[in-house]
């Protein structure tokens, strides 16, 4: 039974395993037929024709076990599809010396699996919406999106970790509230589930946050989370990512009432924000770590007309 259901199973992934079969069949049975033309002929000396029957039969014999010998395990070895084994089975491909054993192959399982999901967009909105000249910074709201694509068409990541952290600039004294979490959750236009419901105050030099998303097999997940800190003027603006991102690009908007000037880390030009004026990073590919975008050199005010300014 456990063979019939495995030429089966292979039927269903394979059409061409069923023209395979069906010929060793035709051919089989040509071969019961003159064998059993042979056997029914008188022995002794014989015609000249009862000894071609009994030559072609032991010459259909011949070729039947040459064919079963060499073509079957031929087909057999054209018909593996690695690809659509078992994720584990896969693995084996791989990692296949001698000393690697059971114990080895699910460590690596662990540490292989997260890889097969990458971000097709890593998109970051960053909004200066106010001055605090006190402080010597801008308030910007952060929002990040990011699309999570499943490279397994066979393996779902169900409560994938996800991990985030905000670095803030450290500004004012040690009591100063150095910014806040807003929110996290999944979805494009509406939210499909929300992680963080209600607001996290953020004290101290840094705050990490981990979540648990779901990805389908060859699908994709929208993840945002929007947060925003004091950021310091004198500052680098770094993209951060463990992850590939296929393709990632910045958004800078400046809704203050001051002039905000950024100096670009790619060719270090200065490039002046006046209110409600914006800019697009385009940063394409970016396989992991830390990237400088640019920094938020100074800002300034407005000139007034006929202020002498």
């Amino acid at each position: 039974m456990a063979i019939f259901r495995a030429i089966v199973n292979g039927c269903r992934r394979d059409p061409r395993l069923i023209a395979a079969l069906t010929g060793i069949a035709i051919f089989g049975l040509a071969t019961l037929a003159v064998t059993l033309k042979a056997a029914s002929l008188p022995h002794g000396d014989g015609a000249l024709l009862d000894g071609f029957w009994v030559s072609l039969a032991a010459s259909f014999l011949e070729d039947m076990a040459f064919f079963i010998l060499v073509g079957v395990i031929g087909l057999y070895l054209s018909l593996q599809k690695p690809d659509e084994d078992l994720f584990e089975s896969r693995i084996k491909y791989l990692f296949n010396a001698s000393g690697v054993n059971d114990k080895l192959r699910i460590f690596l399982v662990e540490k292989v699996a997260p890889l097969g999901i990458f971000s097709t967009r890593y998109r970051t909105s960053i909004d200066f919406t106010s001055y605090d000249e006190k402080l010597g910074a801008v308030k910007a709201v952060f929002h990040v999106e990011r699309v999570l694509t499943n490279m397994f068409k066979d393996r779902s990541f169900d409560r994938e970790r996800q991990g985030f952290n905000i670095v803030t600039d450290q500004v004012g004294d040690a009591t100063q509230l150095q910014g806040m979490l807003l929110g996290a959750w999944t979805g494009g236009g509406a939210r499909d589930e929300q992680f963080i419901i209600e607001p996290k105050e953020i004290y101290g030099l840094r705050h990490d946050e981990e979540v648990y998303v779901n990805v389908p097999p060859n699908g994709h997940v929208v993840f945002n989370y929007k947060f925003w800190v004091w950021y310091k003027i004198g500052e680098s603006y770094y993209l951060d990512t463990l992850r590939y991102s296929q393709n990632a690009e910045v958004f800078v908007s400046n809704h203050t009432d001051v002039n905000v000037s950024l100096l670009d880390n790619a060719n270090g030009q200065q490039r002046v924000l006046t209110p409600k004026a914006s800019h697009l990073y385009n940063l394409g590919e970016i396989t992991s770590g830390q990237k400088e975008v640019f920094m938020l050199k100074e800002v300034s005010r407005m000139s007034v007309p006929g202020s002498g300014a």
